[in-house]
């Protein structure tokens, strides 16, 4: 059950919800369609509706979840209720991009999650190892990209200030 106690998550439902999440977060990321079946066979797909009350609601309350337990925090998440009547019944649609501020990991299981095909399977230590190193090479290239743009800035900054100099030091010729 997703929801009990009236409309709370259950804590089940919330560590499988926020596993999918850490699982695209640490992979290429994706998007989550909260209150969809899916069939049985596989590849999985969408089968029915089953709209969940008061979406909106659930979604805010999925991103506060969210940032109680997944660490390190989730730099982008964005989590939408799709309201199909009146009632707020509908669905909740997260949007996760891939993270370089990752590993993630769900305080409530202790455990590292990644998408491998259609599915989220816990991290083996060899792949948090690979995911740390691959992201640490992602920042060092960031940090390489940066310092050659504020190096280009610099060079022209400079250059121009020879330029503005040169021009008050030689009389204009104005027409």
């Amino acid at each position: 059950r997703w929801i009990e106690k009236g409309d709370q998550i259950g804590d089940y439902a919330r560590d499988k919800l926020l596993a999918e999440i850490v699982a695209f977060a640490n992979a290429d990321g994706g998007t989550l369609i909260v209150g969809i079946e899916e069939t049985k066979d596989e590849p999985r797909r969408a089968e029915a509706p089953n709209p969940l009350p008061r979406c909106h609601n659930l979604a805010k309350r999925l991103l506060d979840a969210a940032e109680d337990v997944i660490e390190p925090r989730l730099p982008l998440l964005l989590s939408r209720g799709v309201p199909i009547n009146e009632q707020d019944d509908g669905f909740v649609v997260v949007r996760v991009d891939k993270s370089i501020a990752g590993p993630h990991r769900l305080t409530t299981t202790r455990e590292f999650y990644i998408r491998r095909g259609e599915r989220t399977a816990k991290m083996t230590v060899p792949e948090i190892r690979e995911l740390v190193l691959s992201l640490a090479r992602t920042g060092d290239r960031i940090d390489s990209a940066l310092q050659a743009r504020r190096d280009t800035a610099e060079a022209m900054f400079r250059r121009l200030g020879r330029v503005e100099l040169q021009d008050r030091q030689s009389p204009a010729l104005l027409i």
